[in-house]
């Protein structure tokens, strides 16, 4: 498929492969969420020392390595994409050390830079998203990914600042230290928080398929004009 897009200077490849990276990075999310929340379960993975969501991790950083092929052109992801999702990866088995021995405060640490290194590869993948909209011509989608990536650390600050205040609240109200406060807010959350959490895996999945899908319009439509031999 030895072709390039006429308005772009995007190989027909390129553009596949790039819907590729979107779609892994879409499936990894999808399957990261349903196993962190228990929703879906791998029988061969409940007896292995691993996270449960580590599958979710790998898929991601897949779609990163496709998203970073040189013949992916101008779509080509940076390189800066690596860093959140080797973060990922790297702190992803905290959590379930953590889960193991919840009132560890050093486990606790790691297990939130796990979250925190999630949500900043959710949000990379919505500015990726984005920035492959605004090459591919799709301006509205390209605002609305930007958007959609400011969204996910807005809403990480907004739960962060809501449980530090509640923990404080908590803590003078009871008479405790921050720390033994910090550990009873985050064991009774409200039922709602879940519907929280999930809100950025589902942003993020909302962008890439929509990434992908314009990848793949671009080939269907006929703009990728065939290149003569060398």
């Amino acid at each position: 498929m030895n072709a390039t897009t006429e308005s772009h200077g995007v190989s027909a490849a390129g553009l596949l492969h790039a819907a590729r990276g979107f779609v892994l990075c879409f499936w990894g999310a999808a399957i990261g969420l349903l196993m962190l929340s228990g929703a879906l379960r791998l029988r061969a993975m409940e007896d292995l020392p691993v996270p449960p969501h580590l599958p979710g991790c790998v898929l991601v950083a897949a779609g990163v390595a496709w998203l970073r092929r040189p013949d992916t052109g101008p779509l080509r992801a940076p390189a800066m994409l690596w860093v959140p999702a080797g973060l990922a990866l790297y702190f992803a088995p905290f959590v379930l050390w953590w889960r193991d021995a919840p009132y560890s405060g050093h486990l606790l640490v790691n297990a939130m830079a796990a979250a925190a290194s999630a949500l900043w590869l959710l949000a990379s993948i919505c500015r990726e998203a984005g920035r492959t909209g605004l090459v591919l011509g799709a301006a509205a989608f390209a605002r609305e990914a930007r958007w959609a990536a400011a969204g996910c650390g807005v809403l990480a600050g907004a739960v962060l600042a809501g449980l530090a205040a509640w923990t404080a609240i908590r803590a003078g109200i009871e008479g405790t230290g921050l720390y033994a406060a910090w550990f009873k807010v985050l064991f009774h959350l409200p039922e709602g928080t879940a519907v929280v959490a999930v809100l950025p895996f589902t942003i993020a999945m909302a962008c890439a398929w929509r990434a992908r899908a314009l990848c793949l319009a671009e080939i269907r439509a006929g703009r990728a004009a065939a290149t003569p031999a060398a």
